[in-house]
């Protein structure tokens, strides 16, 4: 799952995309890992279908892009719902940080280079959070 995530994380840095057979890969991990540790299934699905709508309609109201609304569904299925909103927590800090580190980057400093697409690459955020909370729990 770790290589997976940095996988995302590259990608999504350096074209501001995120690979849908990554997401694939990150939900099959997901699936596995609650599988093999025995947790119930029924509230890891919940949390799917509640963090699936979160997501939704931060696509639709333009928040975040549809990479990022996918990333977060197959994070969601790794965590019971009770830990949806902590790791959803930890992503907001993450995504706060990360756009203090470009708003330097980008205002400060004016390292805008010509090539780049401007935005945050969130995927890094939605990956940073979700993965703390991932190894809170199942460590």
């Amino acid at each position: 799952m770790l290589i997976v995530s940095t996988l995302v994380c590259l990608g999504d840095i350096s074209s501001r995309r995120i690979s849908n057979r990554l997401v694939a890969m990150l939900l099959l991990c997901s699936f596995v890992l609650v599988l093999s540790q025995g947790h119930l299934l029924a509230s890891h699905l919940l949390a799917l279908v509640l963090t699936f709508l979160i997501a939704l309609v931060g696509f639709y109201t333009k928040v975040f892009g549809g990479g990022d609304a996918k990333l977060l569904t197959a994070f969601s299925l790794s965590l019971p719902l009770s830990l949806i909103d902590d790791a959803l927590f930890l992503v907001a800090i993450s995504g706060g940080l990360l756009a203090v580190f470009y708003l330097v980057k980008y205002r400060l400093l004016k390292l805008v280079p010509t090539d780049e697409i401007l935005g945050l690459p969130y995927g890094l955020a939605i990956s940073t959070g979700f993965y703390i909370t991932i190894l809170s729990y199942y460590l």
